[in-house]
Order: structure tokens, then sequence, then C-alpha cells
């Protein structure tokens, strides 16, 4: 749709935010069945690093992404680069479609819609893990969505760049993650999950009084690949954190208010910084 609009010249303000929330509305449905797989995987003790490897796949995208639109944009024009990204998507779903997962067939009916959320949030509502992972998730990534809300503010206001300059800011952040997710193992057994946390914070931190105060082409691309490594820290402490206090039965709702912390955090902050 994106494409056919862009095509048309049809795309403003209005259209562009409708497709965006359209977007979220399906990340959010997809995210938690994806975070839900994770566990079925692999073995419990290597659940960390598979998160980690999870989330530097993403990473690696994220790396790779805006070089590669930049090449298909300026070769091409912005509409086939939409139009690439949606057929990408049919790589994800013959994926799923070759998977075989092992069914695990539930003895009795299954639950009905409605009483099946209301045992989730009944769950949460008396899991002292799963809450205190909820709290810091909705602490940090309130205060983390600056950096993503404004990071093309400060690219093409404050730095005085252009779309080069912001797609090489985000591919750094890419690079960053892809680095603190293999570094994530040897800093795990030093600092362990709590250090961890309170690290990634503390980085990420850092990198936003960096863009403030420092506006050099160089030093911002740089701070983006620290907040990357930042990034990673808490994101895969934080997933790991929710899966392991989550039962199987309960994992996908579980997982599912880890979303609505991250998403409704990130979504109240950008909106609040902005």
């Amino acid at each position: 749709l994106l494409g056919l609009i862009t095509l048309a010249g049809w795309v403003d303000a209005g259209s562009l935010l409708t497709i965006t929330f359209l977007i979220g509305v399906c990340a959010a449905l997809s995210a938690p069945i994806f975070q839900s797989i994770v566990p079925s995987l692999v073995p419990r003790e290597v659940l960390k690093p598979a998160v980690a490897l999870n989330s530097m796949g993403v990473n690696v995208a994220r790396a790779i992404g805006p070089t590669l639109a930049g090449v298909i944009i300026l070769a091409s024009g912005v509409a086939l680069s939409f139009f690439l990204n949606a057929l990408s998507e049919l790589f994800i779903i013959a994926a799923l479609l070759i998977w075989k997962p092992t069914v695990t067939v539930r003895k009795g009916d299954p639950e009905r819609f409605i009483p099946a959320m209301t045992a989730g949030l009944r769950y949460a509502a008396h899991a002292p893990a799963l809450k205190v992972v909820l709290q810091r998730a909705a602490a940090f990534f309130l205060a983390a969505s600056a950096f993503w809300a404004l990071l093309p503010l400060v690219a093409r206001g404050t730095l005085a760049g252009d779309a080069s300059l912001y797609g090489l800011m985000v591919g750094a952040v890419g690079f960053g993650a892809v680095t603190g997710a293999l570094a994530l193992p040897w800093l795990d057994r030093r600092l362990g999950a709590d250090g961890l946390v309170q690290a990634g914070s503390a980085l990420t931190a850092a990198v936003l009084a960096v863009l403030a105060l420092l506006p050099i082409h160089a030093v911002a691309v740089a701070a983006c690949a620290v907040a990357g490594v930042g990034w990673i820290m808490v994101l895969s402490c934080l997933n790991v954190a929710a899966q392991q206090s989550l039962p199987d039965w309960v994992r996908g709702r579980g997982l599912a208010l880890y979303g609505l912390a991250f998403f409704g955090s990130m979504t109240a902050g950008a909106l609040g910084w902005g």
C-alpha cells in the first residue's frame, strides 16, 4: 500500500501516520507469538544467548537495511524499496509453513477468549517477578524513547544532515547492537542481569547527553553505535527475565503484557519528548 501511494504521489502526514499505525498493530499482534516460540526451540539453560541471537538478527537487519534501502532509492526510487520490503514478508511466511513445531496437546476444553485474557491478567497481578520486569521495562523505555523519537530531528536539525546521515546513524545503532549481542555472554558473566540493565541504562543516558552537547557528525555516529550496545544489553536482559518468569500455559499472554509495557512506554515517551 505504501509503495502504491508513493507511486501515485499521495503520501502525506495523514496517510503515513495511518500506515505506521497499522504496522504497529501488526507488530503488537505478532511479537508475543515470535517471542513465545524461542523457549520451544532451545533448552532453558541457553535461553539468554538464544534471545540475544534473536535480537542480533533484528539488529543485523537494522544495520544493513538503511544502507541497502539507500542504494535502492538512489537507483530506482522510494516506491521500489517499499515493494521489496513487502516481498520480503513472503520469506517469513514460507519459513513458518516449513517449520513443524512440536505440538503439546492440552487436556480438556480450550480456554475461551475473555476468560483466557482475564486469567493472564490475574496471573500477572500476582507474579512478583513479572511485575518487576514490567516496571523496569516501562521506566527504561519511557526515557529511551527520546533517542528513537528525536533521532531524525537530531540528524536534520542539530547536525544539519540529510537522509544519508540519518541512515548512517541508524546503521551504527544496528552495528553496536550486534557487537553488544556478541559480547553479551562475556558481560553477563561479569555483571549479571541487574548489572547489565544498569550499565545499559547508563550508556543510553550518556549517548543522549553526547547527542545534545556535541553536534559533530562523527561523534554522533559513534554515539549511536554505543546506544546500540546499551539497547541490546537492556532489551535482552528484560526479555529473558520476562521469559523465565512465565510458565508455558501463560507465556504468550505474559509476553503480550511485556509488549504492552514496551510499546506503551515508547508511544507515551515519543509523544512527550516530541
